[in-house]
Formats: C-alpha cells, sequence, structure tokens
C-alpha cells in the first residue's frame, strides 16, 4: 500500500476515535463546548490505540466490526457534505439538490473504499499535537505522525458546527491537501466531459476498490 495513503488511514482513525470518546465522555455540554479542537482530537487517541491494537479484533469477524464502527463514526463526525462541496469548488453551484446529494453518497462510498475498509493497516503510529489557529468558525490543527521513526507533518481543517462540535473537512498530508487534490481530479474531468460522467467514474473507482479488497480476502493457494 502507499505510504500516503496509509497514513491517511491513520489521520482518519485519530479523528473519528477522538470524536467518539468525547461523545462518551460524562462531561456536561458547556464542558464539551468548551473543549478546543485540538483537545477534541487528542482525547480520542487512547482509544484509538486500544481499539486498533485489540488481540480479540484482529479476526476477520473482529476486523469487520471495527470497520464498521469506523465508517458510522465517519459519517457522523466528518462534514462530509462541505468536504464534497469544496472538492467540487465552482462546480458544486451548478448542480441541482438532487445531484449535490447524489455526489455526496458517491464520494461518501469513495472515501470509505479508499480509506476507512482498511482500518487494520494500522501499525501503531502515534500523533504529536504542534500548533492550533483559530480562524473564526474554522481551526487549523498541526499535528506530526510519528510512523516507524519517521514524523509526517500532518494538518486537519477543521469547522464548528455548534456546541463545540468541530468537524474535519479536509486532512493535509506533508502539504498535500486531500480536498485540493481531489478537487483537480474532479475538475480535469469535468472540464472535458459530463457530471454524470464524473460520477460514472467515481462508481468505477469504488467498484475496483472493492475487487481489490475483495481478493485480498482470499486464501493464498500453494
Amino acid at each position: 500500500m502507499p505510504e500516503r495513503i496509509r497514513i491517511f488511514i491513520v489521520c482518519f482513525m485519530v479523528v473519528l476515535l477522538a470524536f467518539f470518546s468525547v461523545g462518551l465522555s460524562t462531561s456536561t455540554a458547556a464542558e464539551a463546548a468548551a473543549k478546543t479542537p485540538t483537545q477534541q482530537l487528542k482525547a480520542g487517541v487512547d482509544s484509538l490505540i486500544a481499539v486498533l491494537t485489540d488481540q480479540s479484533l484482529k479476526d476477520e469477524a473482529g476486523k469487520k466490526n471495527v470497520e464498521d464502527k469506523v465508517v458510522e463514526l465517519f459519517q457522523q463526525h466528518f462534514d462530509l457534505a462541505y468536504t464534497s462541496q469544496m472538492c467540487l469548488g465552482r462546480h458544486w453551484r451548478k448542480l441541482s439538490r438532487e445531484e449535490r446529494n447524489e455526489f455526496v453518497s458517491l464520494f461518501t462510498d469513495l472515501l470509505k473504499s479508499t480509506y476507512l475498509n482498511r482500518v487494520h493497516e494500522y501499525s501503531g503510529e502515534t500523533v504529536k499535537y504542534k500548533k492550533e489557529i483559530l480562524r473564526g468558525k474554522k481551526a487549523l490543527v498541526k499535528t506530526v505522525v510519528i510512523s516507524k521513526g519517521k514524523e509526517i507533518p500532518v494538518d486537519y481543517k477543521m469547522v464548528n458546527r455548534g456546541n463545540g462540535n468541530w468537524q474535519v473537512y479536509d486532512v493535509v498530508i506533508e502539504g498535500v491537501s486531500m480536498v485540493r487534490n481531489y478537487r483537480s481530479q474532479f475538475s480535469s474531468i469535468l472540464q472535458k466531459k459530463k457530471f454524470a460522467d464524473l460520477l460514472d467514474q467515481i462508481r468505477d473507482k469504488i467498484a475496483q476498490n472493492k475487487a481489490v479488497k475483495d481478493a485480498e480476502k482470499e486464501p493464498q493457494k500453494g
């Protein structure tokens, strides 16, 4: 697996389980609202490590349970509509409500098939929190992921949706933005083809990712 994809997976796990642990907290609403974006991220690291290193979840049934939970949290705590809008850029304004909803749904499935169905790729990475920059309702949390002795800069772009609920809408790894990367790909397609063609290409990619995953599950012969 390419290193950047593996690190993306780790970054997504950190965010999801951070929000999950906050959601399970017995803190009052006021206390939850007082948490900074960095505190919300940091709170979930221990939960992340506990889940991804739990030996009872290493068999196929356990892996499926972890994947299902992560997908559920992903849909709850990532601002998927806003991320989708950012990835389409100016093309978003041209779409009807139905087209926007369809794109958000397919783009969500693309992210899940690319990153979240491979949660078992985690291999002991840790996270250092370096800096937080607040700009109104948006925040930038700068971190470093330590993977196999290498320090990898990772920035989380977040938006406050009220009541202290900070949601991630972009992840930047070693200066490469997930949103900008997809926006470049989608814009290139839409300059030459129709929106329906873009949707077809996304469906094809999702099918390819599923085929790869299914092939990996097949027992090795010989």
